[in-house]
């Protein structure tokens, strides 16, 4: 075996040895989910729907940090080696709590029934939760009024 089969079957043993606790977590995550479904189901028809409902927008709603957090580690690895702290040291600012959402924005697109609503990372100082509490509330207010005139 020359040295660069054996390289080759290092990095293979490396990768697969990294990818076995992820799909051990991955089938314990569907497991559970129909273990989830399986109990609920005793309970009735309309219940197992539900967690059929809710069990498709929890995964749908893991999916985009599922992304995010995958495409901030390539950059973050692409910078690396290219040694580029600086580049580096800007994506990591976001991570640890530096928002990029600095007030309540509503998110909606036409026809469909659904609202979101970004705010400043609730992992913020005790006042800053305060205040997204303060400003939510106040989307609330403001859109119960809106209903009553209408």
């Amino acid at each position: 075996m020359n040295i660069n089969e054996n390289k080759k079957n290092r990095i293979l043993f490396a990768l697969i040895s990294l990818a076995i606790p992820t799909v051990i977590e991955e089938i314990l995550s569907t497991l559970l989910q129909y273990v989830d479904t399986a109990m609920v189901g005793q309970l009735g028809e309309k219940a197992t729907a539900s967690v059929s409902v809710t069990t498709t927008i929890g995964w749908l709603s893991m999916c985009l940090p599922a992304a995010i957090a995958i495409s901030v580690q390539t950059v973050v690895a692409q910078n690396y080696g290219k040694k580029d702290t600086e580049a580096i040291r800007k994506i990591a600012e976001t991570g640890i709590g530096k928002p990029v959402t600095q007030h309540l924005k509503k998110i909606s697109k036409e026809g469909i029934p659904v609202n979101l609503y970004d705010t400043k990372g609730l992992e913020l100082s005790e006042s800053v939760q305060a205040e997204i509490k303060k400003e939510i509330l106040d989307e609330i207010d403001r859109c119960n009024e809106m209903c009553i005139k209408n």
